[in-house]
């Protein structure tokens, strides 16, 4: 996402995805995606991870996620994020 002021974050849901292959957990799977993980970083993207749980019903994923964009926000050289982003 670029947010006002050319800020650059990423949103991220782990999933078993990002370590596993099937049921059982996999190095080179997750080598993968912290590779990636640094890509992101190193493009100066901010990666912010969230796991499945967290967004699983949606009135607390909503407010946790409000919760997230609000702190975020109020992080020192960030631009305040637009109302109805999050």
């Amino acid at each position: 996402m670029l947010l006002p002021g050319g800020q650059r974050i990423v949103l991220e849901v782990d999933g078993t995805h990002h370590y596993a292959t099937g049921p059982l957990a996999d190095p080179a799977v997750y080598a993968a995606t912290i590779r990636a993980d640094r890509d992101l970083k190193l493009a100066r993207y901010d990666v912010f991870r969230f796991a499945p749980a967290d967004l699983r019903e949606q009135k607390s994923a909503r407010l946790m996620l409000r919760t997230f964009v609000d702190r975020r926000s109020s992080m020192p050289g960030s631009d305040p994020v637009p109302a109805g982003s999050a």
